[in-house]
């Protein structure tokens, strides 16, 4: 009896014993199963990790977009500064600083040409712009430029005709002036600025016969054109009865025949910009 309780002692102890090795054995094949499970997926993860997503922002997604070769006026005006400017501003007659002591002196003698009556001439035909030159009777769209130049000069107190400006009372003799002075430019290499002087030649000889004075420029978007402004005396078409005039031109006028610029190093610069 004792014997058998022994051995039922025994296999009682073995049972839990066997039941035990057999659960550890269990557990530590599940726990390498999973860690191989979690090892086998953390590589994946790690893969995925390492390539960009589909719609990745990063520069590894991003596609290189080869673009058509640009024509060189597209990629002149790819090369502008950003805004663009009007052909107006580009064009724009205050080009002077406003500390020069001309421009003072040039705004003066414009905005006098633009004040003058429209009719200065008497019955008789004549006029102060004449008179200041001692022919009271003459032509005198010249002499009407010259004038508001020289009223500049008594308001301001200033001697500029002579140095900036020609003094003669003829389209001819002051565009000679203006040649000899290196402040002449013909037509087609110079925009004409505020205050200069421009000349016309209605006969065609190469010579100029009539003088006015540039006011501003203006530029025609539609047309995509440039007009310079004028104020003018005693046009041919007007004359006898001669009076003063605001004219809108385009500078390829077949008339124009150029311009007697008062700074020369502006000038210069114009051309450039033809």
């Amino acid at each position: 009896m004792w014997y058998i309780r022994k051995m039922k002692v025994k296999s009682a102890m073995r049972k839990p014993l066997f039941v035990t090795l057999l659960t550890i054995s269990m557990i530590g094949a599940a726990t390498l199963t999973a860690g191989l499970l979690c090892r086998m997926e953390g590589v994946e993860m790690t893969a995925l990790a390492d390539s960009p997503p589909e719609h990745s922002s990063g520069e590894e997604s991003v596609a290189v977009k080869t673009l058509p070769a640009l024509t060189l006026s597209e990629a002149a005006s790819q090369e502008k500064s950003e805004p663009e400017l009007t052909a107006s501003q580009l064009y724009s007659t205050d080009y002077l600083s406003q500390s020069s002591p001309l421009y003072d002196f040039v705004e003066y003698y414009v905005e006098l040409a633009l004040s003058e009556p429209r009719e200065p001439q008497a019955a008789d035909g004549w006029t102060k712009y004449g008179a200041y030159f001692g022919d009271g009777y003459a032509m005198w769209c010249t002499e009407f430029a010259i004038w508001c130049i020289s009223q500049a000069e008594e308001a301001f107190d200033a001697q500029y005709i002579g140095e900036y400006f020609p003094g003669y009372d003829s389209a001819y003799a002051c565009s000679l002036w203006n040649e000899a002075n290196g402040s002449l430019r013909l037509k087609g290499e110079y925009v004409p600025r505020r205050g200069d002087l421009i000349y016309f030649d209605y006969d065609f000889d190469g010579y100029a016969d009539h003088t006015g004075l540039v006011t501003d420029i203006a530029y025609d978007e539609e047309e995509e054109t440039l007009y310079v402004l004028t104020v003018e005396g005693n046009l041919p078409e007007d004359i006898p009865n001669g009076v003063i005039r605001e004219r809108r031109l385009a500078l390829d006028t077949a008339v124009i025949l150029g311009y007697g610029t008062f700074d020369s190093s502006a000038a210069g610069e114009t051309e450039k910009m033809l």
